[in-house]
């Protein structure tokens, strides 16, 4: 057995105590460990076994409530936050939701037809859609000036002093896949065939010859990517909904406010 076989088989046992000490710990906490964890595992067999106990962790993950201990460090807000910013910062957390079940979604697609079915296809197109425009899209205009990545929710996140938390998703999307980034794979896509294509396979096959995605190993690097994104996606929604609890403001009481403010 290998150096590396060996370590796996470790990480798999640490994974497996976080598993069962999911009940009594922070989700957020177990989940962020969990992932270190998984980052490092090499042999796909093993990270197929991983996974397994991921799969179990974003289950606990997805009923998580907003009065529930998320963290025990929990991140803070840099100030008190306006009903405005409070409200773009709920639309953010609903918005990462949404993609968070698209993300669970190609699996359950996966398991219930096949990997190129219709339903897969689907929910594929929606995740490569969502993180353009949440994360990727118009660093080259100005409302992205003296921005750190592209995509909406930097442009809300940055004046309200929180874009550290989208490190850990811009560090995924930075990611080497062949010639380019996973980041730039997906926005390529999304651009060059999905909304200003033309359903040619040229433009598609350019992409192909940039990520060397033919080759199985590039195609087990792309899934393990989408799955690393997913779960760093699933902590920054632990993390805007325990940033949403510590502003103390109640989003049917912030809403009413707005609408009576925009109605006077």
């Amino acid at each position: 057995m290998s150096s590396s076989e060996e370590r796996d088989i470790v990480l798999l046992e640490e994974l497996g105590n976080l598993l069962e000490q999911s009940t009594s710990s922070p989700i957020g906490d177990t989940l962020s460990a969990a992932i270190g964890l998984f980052e490092q595992i090499e042999d796909p067999m093993a990270r197929r076994v991983a996974e397994e106990a991921m799969r179990s962790l974003r289950s606990i993950a997805s009923r998580a409530q907003p009065d529930d201990l998320l963290f025990r460090d929990p991140p803070k807000l840099p100030r008190d936050l306006t009903d405005i910013e409070f409200l773009q910062l709920a639309r953010i957390d609903a918005t990462v939701h949404e993609l968070c079940y698209c993300c669970e979604m190609v699996q359950t697609a996966t398991d219930m037809t096949w990997g190129g079915s219709a339903p897969t296809r689907f929910y594929l197109n929606g995740i490569y859609h969502y993180v353009c425009s949440l994360f990727l899209v118009d660093t080259s205009k100005p409302t992205h000036k003296g921005l750190p990545m592209g995509g909406t929710v930097i442009r809300a996140l940055f004046p309200m002093g929180l874009a550290e938390i989208l490190e850990p998703i811009r560090d995924i999307l930075n990611q080497p896949l062949g010639e380019i980034t996973f980041g730039q794979t997906i926005l390529n896509l999304r651009h060059s065939d999905l909304v200003h294509g033309d359903f040619s396979p040229v433009r598609v096959e350019y992409l192909i010859r940039q990520t060397q995605i033919r080759y199985p190993k590039q195609q087990e690097q792309f899934a393990h990517l989408i799955w690393l994104l997913f779960q760093r996606l699933i902590i920054l929604h632990l993390q805007l909904m325990a940033l949403i609890v510590a502003t103390g403001k109640e989003i049917g009481a912030v809403t009413i406010r707005y609408l009576q403010k925009d109605r006077g």
